[in-house]
């Protein structure tokens, strides 16, 4: 895929910052093990080009990223699929890494699922195994979801071979479940590409241009927006502007769209609905979210991947009987 060619999208969206918005977790409920060097709650802010140095240079320290969903019974929140580590220097520090969820904090009876690449994890991983990504940057992995025991999530990190090699740096971990649109949106996209320039005229007729925003920052100050590579030395030329994105699904069934309850949370959150596997996870425009372009590629595709939210609340109209088209607005988030 190249030309940022769209064909049925997936939206990633995250269950913490959800959570964290409405008081169902708190801060306490994100802990660590083996890093003194940061706070948890700092990996989960939804800021990719803010890297956080949790240590282990020289050592053989295993760190311990937990995740306590608040909540038993295996319930609705807790039933995540994917997860996406944004900014990290995992290849660069001999980092592997394992993910592992329980209904018990002690993980006494800890599951690890096979998990499936899509971007960057050094190939499909079975379960128990680790995975060890192959380059710097980002990775972004999925697993079957539906497990009973999913109250706790953490995501255990060793040495790959011997002592790490540097710090290990992440910027950004989000732990949810994926939503796919039913089909490709119509073929009237519409695209642009915004700059945060404010243009002022002199008394003289001369033109002045202030730019509050040009560019990205690098993710965790070492690469750019989607690379992957074996280095952590940014490229200074890069993509400058914010593209938008304005697109109409047509004919999706109510059910693809509205959850059968209104007030049942347990509807809400368990149906296959854009409204509540969606714009409930995002709070509208409120948080932003990977889009996948093309649900059906899994190669490491940089231009299948946007970093956006949506510019207003999507809009729909019925058009049929149980029939509605949805218009979807969106822009690139920094």
């Amino acid at each position: 895929m190249s030309y940022q060619r769209t064909a049925t999208p997936r939206i990633y969206p995250c269950a913490i910052n959800h959570a964290l918005s409405l008081g169902e977790m708190t801060s306490a409920n994100l802990t660590q093990a083996g890093i003194t060097s940061a706070s948890p709650i700092e990996m989960f802010d939804l800021k990719p080009s803010n890297a956080v140095t949790i240590g282990g240079n020289g050592t053989t320290t295993q760190h311990i990223i937990t995740i306590n969903f608040n909540e038993s019974g295996d319930s609705f929140m807790s039933d995540s699929n994917f997860m996406l580590i944004m900014g990290h220097n995992l290849e660069q520090s001999g980092v592997k890494f394992k993910l592992q969820h329980d209904d018990a904090s002690d993980f006494g009876s800890a599951q690890s699922p096979a998990l499936t690449e899509l971007v960057n994890i050094g190939g499909d991983v079975s379960s128990g195994a680790y995975a060890t990504p192959t380059y710097n940057g980002w990775s972004l992995f999925t697993w079957d979801g539906g497990d009973a025991d999913n109250q706790y999530y953490r995501l255990v990190l060793d040495s790959a071979s011997g002592n790490y090699d540097t710090d290990i740096k992440i910027s950004c971990i989000i732990i949810g479940e994926y939503w796919s649109f039913p089909h490709a949106p119509d073929m009237d996209i519409s695209k642009s590409i915004g700059f945060g320039n404010k243009m002022q005229e002199s008394v003289g007729g001369m033109t002045y241009s202030n730019a509050s925003w040009l560019a990205a920052p690098h993710w965790g100050g070492m690469t750019e927006a989607f690379d992957a590579k074996n280095h952590v030395t940014p490229n200074q030329m890069r993509k400058a502007g914010k593209l938008q994105y304005d697109m109409n699904f047509n004919y999706m069934t109510d059910s693809d769209i509205f959850y059968s309850e209104l007030y049942q949370e347990q509807d809400i959150f368990t149906e296959t609905s854009f409204m509540g596997n969606v714009l409930q996870r995002t709070l509208g425009t409120h948080h932003p979210f990977l889009i996948q372009w093309d649900d059906s590629t899994v190669a490491l595709v940089r231009d299948n991947f946007s970093w956006v939210r949506f510019t207003d609340v999507p809009k729909f109209n019925q058009v049929a009987h149980q029939m509605w088209n949805a218009n979807i607005s969106l822009i690139e988030e920094f």
